[in-house]
């Protein structure tokens, strides 16, 4: 199914945007109302650090395997 540039994963809870990084945060803002819109990292991050799109970076490094976690934080300054 295809909607104005959305492509929706039949039977699945995600849609795909083929408009570009801006057109999918804008979507998923869209989608997600009042909860908070995550990216995984990699080449999406990067790319909506550099557009200006993130708010927040963090950063979830194992401590010891299975048991605890550290949370890290970071505020994106914005020029």
């Amino acid at each position: 199914m295809s909607l104005d540039g959305y492509i929706a994963g039949p039977g699945a809870p995600f849609t795909f945007v083929t408009e570009g990084v801006e057109a999918a945060v804008a979507r998923a803002r869209e989608l997600a109302g009042e909860r908070w819109v995550a990216v995984n990292g990699g080449s999406i991050a990067r790319q909506c650090l550099a557009a200006g799109l993130l708010d927040e970076i963090r950063v979830d490094p194992t401590v010891v395997e299975g048991d605890r976690v550290t949370h890290l934080y970071y505020r994106v300054r914005r020029r």
